[in-house]
């Protein structure tokens, strides 16, 4: 249930690490938009908490994901979580959906889990609009046949949080093991 301990670190930190994010002089428009420089950021920031909290865990960077493993040996790094970055913008076109929730749905991320986590980096609109914007894509993917794995209304984002930071919950069928819950943290990085 290492889970449910790495999700409490990103409800307490998430809105620490968007004033230490927001507030870098380095951060350029460029930067800003690269997906893998911002969960870069995230994973320096998360490495550095743990730290502080005793924790035995290291956030690892690949690409927009990131793998959260618990260290007890240097031989034995056990994979407790899988985490997809996804930037929610303008021209985002359904990547949020395609290869954020549906990566897990086709066991490509988290095969092994049955939590898993998918960090929004808003920057633009609000999170109510793209809350409303992904769950209507992912109406238009039950309605069609032709996909393998299909899509149901569990797999459309429920609001479960709106304190410090912004929380969604899905549940999503997949290929062949039992369904995964999807844990969405938002965050907003609008410049």
């Amino acid at each position: 249930h290492h889970h449910f301990r790495i999700m409490e670190l990103f409800r307490k930190y998430l809105n620490t690490f968007v004033f230490e994010f927001s507030s870098t002089p380095i951060r350029t428009s460029q930067n800003i938009s690269l997906e893998n420089y911002i969960t870069s950021e995230l994973v320096f920031f998360y490495n550095n908490k743990v730290e502080e909290t005793g924790y035995l865990l290291a956030f690892q960077a690949t690409g927009p994901d990131i793998v959260v493993r618990q260290m007890g040996s240097k031989l034995h790094c056990i994979e407790l979580l899988c985490v997809e970055a996804k930037r929610l913008y303008s021209d985002a076109k359904r990547e949020y959906v395609t290869s954020g929730i549906a990566r897990f749905k086709k066991e490509e991320h988290g095969a092994k889990h049955s939590h898993a986590v998918l960090i929004g980096y808003v920057q633009q609109n609000d999170f109510i609009y793209w809350k409303n914007r992904i769950n209507l894509w992912i109406t238009d993917l039950i309605l069609d046949a032709s996909q393998d794995p299909r899509w149901y209304d569990q797999d459309k984002l429920v609001t479960t949080s709106c304190a410090e930071i912004v929380e969604f919950a899905s549940t999503s069928l997949r290929r062949t093991k039992d369904p995964i819950v999807l844990h969405h943290f938002w965050i907003n990085l609008a410049t």
